[in-house]
């Protein structure tokens, strides 16, 4: 996974006929996508780790109102969490607040063409491309077809967007990462326990 500047630009340089080709119907497998409760209950606080990453990069009030309220976001989930996000270490010293309805559907958006990614249809295609981050980053963007418009202070909407949807990927591909790391420790450790098996019954 190579690294995709965090700055203004709100396109990434994937090749199109990449997009075109092997993911064609991405987008439109996307719009049939769904999020059940859980997902929904985990974006939302990823949606409050967005804010905290991105709105400190804003200076406009007005922008930083389009992310974030002024209320609290606990992190409890209680016995039945997804431990998967929990790597965002942020989350369990408190400090973020809740997300806008605004933020929490990129957020679910992203969520949802990433879901499409990994999916048997997709995933061998996917874990080939060089710059999965930059390859999210633009499905997502056309996926979210956001209205171009400028907030008071003159920083067009999609700008922040494109921050926001950069922080997402890498949340989504790290954690991708790491359930793939973990995967094949636990089948590697499994054939290693199936080896020692098979010799001490010899």
């Amino acid at each position: 996974m190579s690294d995709c500047r965090d700055d203004l630009d709100t396109t990434c340089a994937v090749d199109a006929t990449t997009v075109t080709d092997k993911f064609a119907q991405v987008l439109d497998d996307a719009c049939t996508g769904e999020v059940d409760d859980r997902d929904l209950a985990s974006l939302v606080f990823i949606a409050g780790y967005v804010a905290h990453k991105v709105v400190p990069k804003l200076s406009c009030s007005l922008c930083k109102q389009e992310l974030c309220t002024d209320k609290e976001l606990l992190c409890d989930y209680g016995g039945d969490s997804d431990a998967s996000y929990f790597y965002i270490d942020v989350l369990n010293r408190g400090g973020l607040k809740w997300p806008t309805q605004f933020l929490t559907d990129v957020v679910v958006d992203v969520f949802v063409v990433f879901k499409c990614l990994i999916a048997e249809k997709y995933e061998q295609a996917f874990s080939e491309v060089t710059n999965q981050r930059e390859l999210l980053v633009k499905l997502s963007l056309e996926f979210l077809n956001k209205s171009e418009h400028m907030c008071e202070c003159g920083m067009p909407i999609s700008k922040t967007v494109y921050r926001c949807v950069v922080t997402v990927a890498n949340i989504m591909l790290n954690n991708y990462t790491k359930l793939l790391n973990d995967k094949r420790s636990t089948n590697k450790a499994a054939k290693v326990q199936r080896k020692l098996s098979t010799l001490a019954n010899k």
